[in-house]
């Protein structure tokens, strides 16, 4: 996958993690504290490292640095509501189309076995499986899966390691 692409579907997946955030589901901006992070990578070795910087009652502000062979290619901070409306079109859902498919799962990181909430998506042939849960600080975000007809939209994020802060 080239650079251009990796960045394409990692901003969809942040973009998809906040809009999930706010659905009736699983809140981790809820408990965040100054210094959680949060270390996901996708395959050609491209690391997404999200820390919180910054808590007030209403926002949590989180930093995040896109890692390539070790080097922050990138860096840029977003304020997250703690508790925002959902944007279904984010999601992936229609006016008027199916809803989100949402289920428990069970995912095993680092050897410890993690309870998701799993939310799958479509949208114009694109097929998006998000799991979330509490006991990953930052976004809650364990694994995402996005596949679709073209291999340019297709890709997997999974958490690495992740860490409480103060």
């Amino acid at each position: 996958m080239t650079n251009r692409k990796l960045w394409i579907f990692a901003l969809v997946l942040i973009m998809a993690v906040s809009a999930v955030s706010a659905l009736d589901l699983p809140n981790p901006y809820k408990n965040a504290k100054e210094g959680d992070w949060v270390v996901h990578e996708m395959k050609g070795g491209m690391q997404m490292r999200q820390t919180v910087v910054a808590v007030s009652p209403d926002t949590v502000t989180i930093e995040i640095q896109t890692i390539m062979n070790g080097n922050v290619v990138h860096k840029q901070t977003m304020d997250q509501e703690r508790n925002s409306k959902p944007d279904l079109k984010a999601l992936g859902v229609k006016e008027g189309g199916p809803e989100p498919k949402i289920s428990e799962d069970t995912l095993t990181i680092k050897g410890k076995k993690i309870k998701c909430t799993l939310i799958v998506t479509e949208k114009d042939d694109i097929t998006t499986k998000i799991w979330l849960s509490e006991e990953i600080p930052v976004n809650g975000l364990v694994k995402t899966e996005m596949t679709g007809k073209e291999a340019a939209m297709s890709g997997v994020m999974v958490v690495t390691d992740w860490g409480r802060g103060k």
